[in-house]
Protein backbone atom coordinates (compact mmCIF):
# COMPACT_ATOMS: atom_id res chain seq x y z
CA UNK A 1 0.00 0.00 0.00
CA UNK A 2 1.32 3.52 -0.39
CA UNK A 3 1.42 6.16 2.39
CA UNK A 4 -0.84 8.45 -0.11
CA UNK A 5 -3.91 5.97 -0.54
CA UNK A 6 -7.14 6.13 0.97
CA UNK A 7 -7.14 2.60 1.30
CA UNK A 8 -3.45 2.49 2.84
CA UNK A 9 -4.93 5.67 5.75
CA UNK A 10 -7.79 3.48 6.61
CA UNK A 11 -5.92 0.51 7.88
CA UNK A 12 -4.01 2.36 9.67
CA UNK A 13 -4.68 2.72 13.70
CA UNK A 14 -6.85 5.59 14.53
CA UNK A 15 -4.28 7.24 16.89
CA UNK A 16 -1.85 7.25 13.62
CA UNK A 17 -4.90 8.74 11.68
CA UNK A 18 -5.08 11.33 13.86
CA UNK A 19 -1.94 12.19 14.57
CA UNK A 20 -1.50 12.87 10.57
CA UNK A 21 -4.42 15.03 10.24
CA UNK A 22 -3.33 17.22 13.19
CA UNK A 23 0.26 17.61 11.89
CA UNK A 24 1.17 16.07 8.69
CA UNK A 25 4.64 15.40 8.01
CA UNK A 26 7.29 16.39 5.40
CA UNK A 27 10.52 15.95 5.04
CA UNK A 28 12.89 17.76 2.71
CA UNK A 29 16.14 16.36 1.83
CA UNK A 30 18.95 16.46 -1.16
CA UNK A 31 21.13 13.89 -2.25
CA UNK A 32 24.53 12.67 -0.46
CA UNK A 33 23.34 14.14 2.98
CA UNK A 34 24.19 11.44 5.67
CA UNK A 35 22.07 13.29 8.65
CA UNK A 36 18.95 13.27 5.86
CA UNK A 37 19.58 9.15 5.61
CA UNK A 38 19.86 9.62 10.26
CA UNK A 39 16.36 11.37 10.23
CA UNK A 40 14.99 9.30 7.39
CA UNK A 41 15.75 5.86 9.61
CA UNK A 42 14.01 7.23 12.70
CA UNK A 43 10.92 8.51 11.31
CA UNK A 44 10.49 4.79 9.38
CA UNK A 45 11.67 3.00 13.00
CA UNK A 46 8.28 5.25 14.35
CA UNK A 47 6.22 4.05 11.44
CA UNK A 48 6.00 7.68 10.63
CA UNK A 49 4.17 8.39 7.35
CA UNK A 50 6.27 11.06 5.25
CA UNK A 51 6.01 13.44 2.39
CA UNK A 52 9.82 13.48 1.05
CA UNK A 53 10.67 16.21 -0.75
CA UNK A 54 14.12 16.13 -2.52
CA UNK A 55 16.05 19.46 -3.07
CA UNK A 56 19.15 19.07 -6.19
CA UNK A 57 18.20 21.61 -8.14
CA UNK A 58 18.27 25.52 -8.76
CA UNK A 59 14.42 25.59 -9.14
CA UNK A 60 14.05 23.63 -5.98
CA UNK A 61 15.48 25.40 -4.00
CA UNK A 62 13.82 28.57 -5.02
CA UNK A 63 10.53 26.58 -4.73
CA UNK A 64 12.41 26.04 -1.14
CA UNK A 65 12.45 29.45 -0.36
CA UNK A 66 9.16 30.44 -2.07
CA UNK A 67 7.50 28.47 0.81
CA UNK A 68 9.75 30.45 3.44
CA UNK A 69 11.99 28.05 4.13
CA UNK A 70 15.58 28.77 4.62
CA UNK A 71 17.97 26.84 2.88
CA UNK A 72 20.33 26.84 5.85
CA UNK A 73 20.88 23.20 5.87
CA UNK A 74 19.43 19.57 5.63
CA UNK A 75 17.03 17.75 6.42
CA UNK A 76 14.64 20.14 7.38
CA UNK A 77 12.13 18.45 9.23
CA UNK A 78 7.99 19.68 9.48
CA UNK A 79 5.70 18.13 11.69
CA UNK A 80 2.36 20.44 11.23
CA UNK A 81 3.74 23.83 12.07
CA UNK A 82 6.57 23.17 13.83
CA UNK A 83 10.27 22.89 11.94
CA UNK A 84 13.97 21.87 12.70
CA UNK A 85 16.89 22.44 10.40
CA UNK A 86 18.88 19.74 10.43
CA UNK A 87 19.12 15.93 12.44
CA UNK A 88 19.01 15.92 16.05
CA UNK A 89 17.73 13.01 17.58
CA UNK A 90 16.49 14.28 20.34
CA UNK A 91 14.68 17.48 19.35
CA UNK A 92 12.89 15.46 16.40
CA UNK A 93 11.34 12.98 19.18
CA UNK A 94 9.99 15.92 21.26
CA UNK A 95 8.39 17.33 18.12
CA UNK A 96 6.84 13.84 17.33
CA UNK A 97 5.78 12.93 20.37
CA UNK A 98 4.23 16.55 20.45
CA UNK A 99 2.58 15.37 17.76
CA UNK A 100 1.23 12.05 19.20
CA UNK A 101 2.81 10.22 16.65
CA UNK A 102 3.25 6.26 18.09
CA UNK A 103 7.08 5.80 19.29
CA UNK A 104 6.95 2.59 17.51
CA UNK A 105 5.58 1.57 14.30
CA UNK A 106 2.06 0.09 13.86
CA UNK A 107 1.88 0.33 10.19
CA UNK A 108 0.40 -3.03 8.36
CA UNK A 109 3.42 -5.13 7.13
CA UNK A 110 2.84 -4.10 3.35
CA UNK A 111 2.62 -0.79 3.85
CA UNK A 112 5.27 1.12 1.74
CA UNK A 113 7.01 4.35 2.01
CA UNK A 114 5.60 7.01 -0.06
CA UNK A 115 8.19 7.51 -3.02
CA UNK A 116 10.43 10.72 -2.60
CA UNK A 117 9.64 13.69 -5.35
CA UNK A 118 11.37 17.09 -6.44
CA UNK A 119 9.80 19.79 -4.62
CA UNK A 120 9.32 22.21 -7.60
CA UNK A 121 8.41 19.59 -10.12
CA UNK A 122 5.72 19.12 -7.01
CA UNK A 123 4.68 22.63 -6.33
CA UNK A 124 4.38 23.14 -10.33
CA UNK A 125 1.67 19.95 -10.64
CA UNK A 126 -0.11 20.50 -7.89
CA UNK A 127 0.02 23.66 -5.89
CA UNK A 128 -1.97 23.17 -2.65
CA UNK A 129 0.35 24.30 -0.05
CA UNK A 130 0.18 20.71 1.91
CA UNK A 131 4.12 21.14 2.55
CA UNK A 132 4.20 25.10 3.43
CA UNK A 133 6.11 26.07 6.19
CA UNK A 134 4.68 28.51 9.17
CA UNK A 135 7.19 30.91 10.99
CA UNK A 136 9.08 29.17 13.72
CA UNK A 137 7.48 29.42 17.55
CA UNK A 138 10.74 29.44 19.44
CA UNK A 139 13.97 28.60 17.19
CA UNK A 140 17.35 30.74 18.15
CA UNK A 141 18.51 32.94 15.40
CA UNK A 142 20.05 31.30 12.04
CA UNK A 143 23.19 32.67 13.11
CA UNK A 144 22.98 29.87 16.20
CA UNK A 145 22.88 27.31 13.88
CA UNK A 146 24.88 28.37 10.79
CA UNK A 147 23.79 29.63 7.10
CA UNK A 148 24.48 28.87 3.37
CA UNK A 149 27.47 29.02 1.91
CA UNK A 150 27.24 30.63 -1.59
CA UNK A 151 29.52 29.23 -4.37
CA UNK A 152 30.02 29.06 -8.21
CA UNK A 153 30.35 25.68 -8.76
CA UNK A 154 27.91 23.07 -10.62
CA UNK A 155 29.26 20.37 -9.06
CA UNK A 156 27.10 18.33 -6.21
CA UNK A 157 29.78 18.67 -2.85
CA UNK A 158 29.83 17.80 0.54
CA UNK A 159 29.04 20.07 3.23
CA UNK A 160 29.43 20.52 6.77
CA UNK A 161 27.17 21.05 9.91
CA UNK A 162 25.77 24.45 10.29
CA UNK A 163 25.70 24.56 14.21
CA UNK A 164 28.01 25.61 16.01
CA UNK A 165 27.11 23.31 18.25
CA UNK A 166 28.20 19.88 16.43
CA UNK A 167 30.82 17.97 17.59
CA UNK A 168 31.98 16.37 14.38
CA UNK A 169 30.80 17.62 10.99
CA UNK A 170 28.08 15.47 9.16
CA UNK A 171 28.97 13.75 5.33
CA UNK A 172 26.59 14.92 3.04
CA UNK A 173 25.95 16.77 -0.42
CA UNK A 174 26.30 20.59 -1.12
CA UNK A 175 24.38 21.43 -3.58
CA UNK A 176 25.71 24.53 -6.00
CA UNK A 177 23.69 26.14 -7.84
CA UNK A 178 23.19 30.25 -8.69
CA UNK A 179 22.69 32.32 -6.05
CA UNK A 180 18.44 33.03 -5.73
CA UNK A 181 17.07 36.47 -4.62
CA UNK A 182 16.44 37.51 -1.31
CA UNK A 183 12.80 37.33 -0.73
CA UNK A 184 11.57 39.93 1.54
CA UNK A 185 10.16 38.95 4.54
CA UNK A 186 11.24 35.14 4.27
CA UNK A 187 11.97 33.24 7.17
CA UNK A 188 15.38 33.33 8.79
CA UNK A 189 15.16 31.40 12.23
CA UNK A 190 15.78 27.79 12.58
CA UNK A 191 15.62 25.61 14.98
CA UNK A 192 18.85 23.72 16.83
CA UNK A 193 20.95 20.89 15.39
CA UNK A 194 23.46 18.93 17.67
CA UNK A 195 23.90 15.77 15.32
CA UNK A 196 24.67 17.81 12.58
CA UNK A 197 23.24 19.23 8.83
CA UNK A 198 24.46 19.19 5.32
CA UNK A 199 24.90 22.84 3.86
CA UNK A 200 23.72 23.73 0.32
CA UNK A 201 26.25 26.33 -1.89
CA UNK A 202 24.52 28.23 -3.95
Amino acid sequence: MNAGSTAAQAAWPAALRQAVRGAPVVLYTTAGCAPCDEGRTLLRSRGVPVREQRIETEADLKALQALNIPSAGFPVLMVGSERAIGYEQGQWTRMLDAAQYPTTSVLPRDWQPEPATNLAGNMAGNLTGTSGAPADRTAPTEASAGGSNVGSSNNDRVGGPTDATAQTPASGAVLTAPAPSARPGSATQSAPSQSGSSRIRF
